[in-house]
């Protein structure tokens, strides 16, 4: 069995927290008076453009995680479409 760096640890990490970012449900921070829940569907926005909008920084990332790119791109594209139609009918 390959023994898996601790730098691909890392990376691996900031590639879930990134796709745990994206996931998360924006209904849940809608309420237009919190300066926080707003900071919150900003970061949420952000981290699902940076995923259906692969980027130098996305590839490197995917990469040092020893990662395809091309595969967290398409199911990570997949994921988001379903929770942004889930949001548009709530």
């Amino acid at each position: 069995m390959k023994e898996v760096m601790p730098e691909t640890i890392l990376w691996q990490t900031v590639l879930t927290v990134a796709a745990d970012d994206a996931l998360h449900d924006k209904t849940k921070f809608k309420r237009p008076y919190s300066t926080f829940n707003r900071r919150l569907s900003i970061d949420i926005d952000h981290a699902r453009s940076w995923f259906k909008e692969p980027n130098q920084h996305f590839n490197f990332v995917c990469l040092s995680a020893d990662c395809n790119t091309k595969a967290i791109h398409e199911r990570m594209i997949k994921k988001i479409k379903i929770l942004e139609e889930k949001e548009k009918e709530r």
